[in-house]
């Protein structure tokens, strides 16, 4: 820089903090909402509202097992019914409360579902109002620990019960070692 004159290497001084400064504000954007979206992504959906409840008599009032299993599923979606059949491996489960949440409203949703067996708590979104980390991809399933949430799966991903049937095993394994 010691070759070019005072008024290039001013200019081009003035340049790059410019470029610094958009950089700086650009990452604090950035993380400022990496941090606020996942803040409310982490919150356990508020289940007190029961008009959001779509089939009352499969839900005692609380979730009080150690995990909570959330599915988020939209009507039409041939991932989400998949999965939503292959829960019956969490039916008789102990250690976990499965919880269905549709991305539809109440008629709709128990119009869909009145030929099918209802074995878990069914809630429409679009009264119960819990976020989600994308709004329209679905299915969605996330795990949690006493309320806390441990895991989360999105997508195609989410209808691999291999994968969830896994989750599930470590979790236990896990939990009898705390035991031993």
């Amino acid at each position: 820089m010691r070759f070019l004159d005072k008024d290039f290497q001013k200019k081009f001084l003035q340049v790059q903090a410019r470029r610094f400064c958009i950089r700086a504000f650009c990452s604090g954007l950035l993380l400022l909402f990496s941090f606020s979206s996942t803040f409310g992504q982490k919150r356990f959906p508020n289940f007190e509202n029961k008009e959001a409840l779509v089939n009352p008599k499969k839900f005692s009032g609380e979730l009080s097992k150690t995990y909570q299993l959330i599915v988020y599923a939209a009507l039409g979606c041939s991932i989400s019914a998949f999965l939503i059949d292959e829960l019956a491996d969490f039916q008789h489960a102990d250690f976990v409360d499965v919880v269905i949440i549709e991305w539809d409203e109440p008629e709709a949703i128990r119009h869909h579902m009145e030929d099918k067996p209802n074995e878990y708590p069914i809630w429409s979104n679009t009264v119960l109002k819990a976020k989600m980390r994308r709004k329209k991809a679905f299915p969605q399933y996330m795990i949690y620990k006493n309320h806390e949430l441990i895991y989360h799966n999105l997508g195609a991903n989410a209808y691999s019960m291999d994968n969830l049937n896994l989750i599930f095993k470590r979790l236990k394994e896990a939990e009898s070692a705390k035991g031993d």
